[in-house]
């Protein structure tokens, strides 16, 4: 394991985490974490990127203002985000990774899609409980409003969100976009218990992509599969060995 610092166009330092596969590949993985998120996920992603180092080289990384990146929560846009893990996969491709598949969380997931759409060098995606209807998952009326600033909590601490955020969404067509994938596969993943993105979402997105791709719907599970995680990471484990190639 290797800590690593990528820049951003906005020459902003992003903290990453990198782990070297057991097995001599060109083969990569990039983990986006969710919106109030970190690399690590607790612990849990760090977990994750130990079993996946056994066939890919794996990259965790906090996007601008979270965790140990630089930059202020208050400022995320998803237009910020897509710009972030464009540097991370030129940053991998540059290293010598030419088989980059990535994973998205939650909002990570939304993410990867948009920048997939239009960035040929990921060649295999996957999208964990990804929001889709942009602008019903993330309701402004959901969250306090403080002077000039949104609200929401992540563990008890509370952070702030411009309307910039809210306004960079309705930049973004999720169903238009996801059709550009193809013809490099994407794989769909949500737990139907979600509380967090309606599971429609992912059926939804599901839809609307083109082959190659697959669904997987975890029954009885919530939004971060709290239940059956090493379930889903076996399931995405497979299918990069599938299509990452």
């Amino acid at each position: 394991m290797e800590r690593v610092v990528i820049k951003n166009l906005k020459g902003q330092n992003l903290a990453g985490i990198f782990y070297p596969s057991k097995i001599h590949t060109d083969k990569i993985i990039v983990v986006c974490h969710g919106l109030k998120g970190t690399k690590e996920g607790k612990g849990k992603t760090l977990d994750m990127a130990l079993r996946f180092s056994e066939s890919f080289n794996v990259l965790l990384f906090d996007f601008r203002g979270c965790g140990e990146s630089e930059g202020n929560f208050e400022d995320i846009t998803l237009t910020g985000q897509i710009e972030d893990l464009n540097c991370v996969v030129d940053w991998a491709f540059e290293k010598g990774y030419r088989k980059i598949g990535c994973i998205g969380r939650s909002f990570g997931g939304t993410t990867v899609i948009c920048a997939a759409s239009g960035n040929k060098k990921i060649l295999s995606v996957a999208s964990w409980a990804a929001p889709s209807d942009l602008e019903k998952v993330f309701d402004k009326s959901k969250y306090p409003k403080e002077g000039n600033f949104y609200t929401t909590e992540s563990e008890g601490k509370k952070l702030k969100i411009k309307e910039k955020f809210f306004e960079d969404l309705k930049n973004y067509n999720l169903y238009e976009l996801v059709k550009l994938i193809s013809p490099r596969p994407v794989l769909f993943v949500q737990g139907d218990k979600d509380n967090v993105v309606p599971v429609d979402n992912c059926y939804k997105l599901y839809n609307e992509a083109n082959e190659p791709k697959k669904m997987y719907i975890v029954k009885g599970d919530d939004h971060i599969f709290s239940k059956k995680y090493k379930e889903v990471w076996e399931i995405t484990y497979k299918w990069f060995e599938e299509t990452l190639k």
